[in-house]
């Protein structure tokens, strides 16, 4: 019998063969949509929105297709091929919002060529699928003090990559270095000078000889473009589940109540503390020889500035966190 056709972009076939190929097709994409949510609920990362909408395309699937096997007419093959039409576009959407890659890169500390071949990791990542579309590149904050550097790591993250979009948080060393652009008191400079200051200062040329604490000597080294991109840079950035901060979080305190010196300085009250946060806590700060994968947490300072390893903890939703280290 000469097969008949629904309509023009669906180009069914109405034939026992074809409604069976269908099913099993239908089948198959069941498994693999299957396969993402298993994985998913694996991590503990429930994207509601995701799974609602495999739900639902499973339920509108059905029901056309059922359709089909009851009236095998024009109607409803032409109804089928819209349903799928729209399943497509909605699975397509929930890909780039859920495929979508995280690099969170630790502390830097004057680094620049660790920085630039970490830059050159995660453009030719090998294990990130072209799917994924761009990725994310936060920067944990710290990138000055400690390596000679510190200039071209500042203007390194400031000017970004087109290759990925990207989000710098305030570290403490940033914090102190413009603790000493509104004064010459020598505490407020020494505080920073003994964290590592110095070598900033070199790099960009201010002399700090017999007590020279001059902040307008580093307002002028910085300029405006500079010290504007500091001063605004956030204490934090929320990806769910994932909280990132220099520092680390007070646990059992809301998120709007932590107070900016602790998500800067804090140390062994978070790192210490089992307590299961609102979001797993990416951070740097702390100095560990290896980073950390732990249930509430994740540490990526692995000390480049000793000098040591360059380390970037790399996110998706459906895979488990992996580290890209450069030296």
């Amino acid at each position: 019998m000469r097969a008949k056709r629904g309509c023009e972009d669906a180009s069914p076939v109405f034939s026992f063969k074809g409604l069976k190929l269908l099913q099993v097709r239908k089948s198959e994409a069941g498994i693999y949509m299957t396969k993402g949510v298993s994985s998913i609920i694996k991590q503990k990362i429930k994207p509601m929105a995701f799974q609602n909408a495999l739900v639902y395309s499973a339920l509108v699937v059905d029901e056309a297709l059922e359709r089909v096997l009851r009236q095998n007419s024009p109607k409803s093959w032409r109804r089928l091929h819209l349903v799928l039409r729209d399943v497509f576009h909605r699975v397509h959407y929930l890909n780039e919002i859920y495929m979508k890659y995280i690099y969170a890169i630790g502390d830097i500390h004057g680094r620049d060529h660790l920085l630039e071949k970490m830059y050159l990791r995660i453009e030719t990542d090998p294990y990130r699928p072209a799917e994924a579309g761009k990725p994310i590149v936060i920067h944990i904050g710290d990138y000055i003090d400690g390596c000679p550097n510190s200039d071209r790591v500042l203007d390194l993250v400031m000017k970004g990559s087109l290759h990925f979009d990207s989000i710098a948080l305030l570290g403490n060393h940033e914090a102190l270095m413009l603790n000493c652009l509104d004064t010459d008191d020598r505490d407020v400079w020494w505080n920073w000078i003994s964290n590592g200051g110095d070598k900033t200062l070199e790099a960009f040329g201010v002399s700090n000889r017999f007590g020279g604490y001059n902040p307008k000597d580093l307002s002028d080294a910085l300029g405006p473009e500079r010290i504007h991109w500091l001063q605004n840079l956030p204490l934090y950035h929320i990806a769910d589940p994932y909280l990132f901060v220099h520092a680390g979080i007070v646990p059992d305190r809301p998120l709007d109540e932590q107070k900016k010196k602790d998500l800067l300085w804090i140390r062994s009250r978070f790192l210490e503390s089992d307590v299961k946060h609102p979001y797993i806590v990416v951070h740097g700060h702390t100095q560990t020889e290896n980073p950390e994968l732990l249930p509430n947490r994740i540490g990526i300072d692995t000390g480049a500035a000793r000098p040591k390893t360059l380390t970037a903890v790399v996110l998706d939703s459906l895979s488990e966190p992996r580290f890209i280290g450069v030296s």
